[in-house]
């Protein structure tokens, strides 16, 4: 080998190594949280390999919303799951299933919502094969709502609630809020203030009783979702990366947390405050299903909030 190839062969050792070191760390790290702030949520659910997490985090919202005024009812993420599967195909020149919550709150604008004992299924299929079989389905249409009703299930026409019936359309208008596709902090207000208005708008809504849908990067080495937590692994200081790199999801805020004295904390992320994550991605993890945010992991890889006390600024 060359004395160059061997240089550079030994330096993108040296970095998988050090990856690898912060990843088993991450997951070997032995933190309790102790919840100072917590709102009423539903159980969790999982969205598969279908790239859907603003859809699951939306819905959710909804449902703690509910809860707070009083009546508990779960929504059906597979019923809009249907619509957007024949709008990507059928309206789209490539179709990549992802979602933000401003898409979420569009889909459920145009079809409703309706709910999850009413439509519920674990799906068999996924998102490439209608990718993969696109062509066909833009020559035989019919063959489309063929298979989304065999995947998805029939739509239905009518809900019954509390003894009253209801169109897709008539519930969402029954239990919608405010929030809409532009209740959110840009990106751009987040680098302006050094994410303090982040932080501190989070933490607001969080004593306030207010949950929030955080859409952001969780494909770093800090993420671990088999732990349930999300740090920083290195010591830089937080700034705003390009959304290029980023592979984005959506989670439900639902508290705050802090770690408890006897926990083992990592050495490179100093935050005393975490951020309570409802995921969608089942309970098969250490804390059922929640995922805990460091603040300084927030501050590095936030790329909106949503809530409707929020709005836009592009």
């Amino acid at each position: 080998m060359k004395p160059q190839l061997s240089f550079f062969a030994a330096i993108l050792l040296t970095l998988f190594s050090c990856q690898q070191y912060r990843q088993k760390e991450v997951d070997r790290l032995d933190i309790t949280f102790l919840t100072t702030t917590y709102i009423k949520t539903t159980p969790v659910k999982d969205q598969g390999e279908w790239p859907v997490g603003s859809l699951y985090a939306y819905l959710s919202w909804i449902e703690s919303c509910r809860i707070h005024k009083g009546d508990s009812l779960e929504l059906s993420p597979i019923y809009l799951m249907r619509f957007l599967c024949q709008e990507e195909i059928t309206m789209r020149k490539h179709p990549n299933f992802q979602l933000t919550p401003s898409d979420a709150a569009i889909l459920m604008k145009n079809h409703g919502i309706t709910l999850y004992n009413y439509y519920r299924k674990h799906l068999n299929i996924r998102p490439e094969w209608f990718i993969q079989n696109q062509q066909f389905f833009a020559s035989h249409p019919e063959q489309l709502d063929i298979v989304l009703d065999t995947a998805f299930g029939y739509t239905p026409s009518h809900i019954m609630l509390y003894g009253a019936t209801y169109t897709p359309q008539d519930l969402m208008q029954s239990v919608w809020t405010d929030l809409s596709e532009t209740s959110f902090i840009h990106p751009k207000q987040i680098a302006q203030d050094d994410n303090r208005i982040l932080i501190d708008t989070m933490k607001d809504l969080l004593y306030q009783g207010e949950s929030i849908i955080w859409y952001g990067d969780t494909l770093q080495e800090g993420y671990s979702f088999p732990q349930g937590i999300a740090i920083i692994t290195d010591k830089d200081s937080p700034t705003l990366i390009s959304t290029a790199s980023r592979h984005l999801h959506a989670m439900h805020i639902i508290g705050i947390a802090h770690p408890s004295p006897r926990s083992s904390l990592p050495t490179y992320d100093s935050s005393t405050t975490y951020f309570m994550a409802k995921d969608s991605h089942g309970t098969n993890n250490r804390r059922e299903g929640m995922v805990f945010l460091s603040e300084q992991y927030v501050r590095l890889h936030t790329m909106a909030i949503f809530h409707p006390s929020l709005s836009s600024n592009p």
